[in-house]
């Protein structure tokens, strides 16, 4: 993705989320387009990051809920407790996402365990949705 998309990564995480973020990082080599160490101390803050970026890539949040706001392109990840249904605005190309719904809805859904249905979004399928998405930002329309 980083190098067919000439792109960079901003890692942004919840407290939480740090140690992941980190290590995923760690395994990336520390590549310097990844960037892992940006911090906001307001939703405003936030916001401006936000706004210099052509795509949001996340789960489902706050963050999520911003770059809609400010219409930046987003693709979100919906946990098997959230629905994508009742958070995410229909038929708009410009802000889609993904549940474990999506994936697998049939009777053998409701048998998995949380981290089962978490488990069917894989970064596979991630990938190519993102690329779907990369087709609505200016910028790499015009590299085609």
């Amino acid at each position: 993705m980083l190098n067919e998309f000439n792109c960079q990564i901003i890692l942004y995480y919840s407290l939480s989320e740090k140690e992941f973020a980190k290590k995923f990082h760690e395994e990336l080599k520390w590549d310097k387009r990844i960037i892992s160490d940006i911090n906001t101390k307001s939703i405003r803050e936030l916001g401006a990051l936000l706004s210099n970026c052509d795509i949001f890539v996340g789960n489902e949040g706050g963050p999520r809920h911003l770059a809609q706001a400010i219409d930046i392109p987003s693709f979100s990840i919906f946990s098997p407790g959230s629905s994508k249904k009742d958070w995410l605005s229909r038929d708009n190309k410009r802000h889609e996402g993904i549940e474990p719904k999506d994936i697998l809805s049939d009777k053998t859904y409701d048998s998995l365990s949380y981290e089962e249905r978490y488990r069917l979004i894989t970064p596979d399928i991630i990938l190519e949705k993102v690329k779907e998405k990369m087709e609505l930002v200016p910028k790499y329309i015009e590299k085609k």
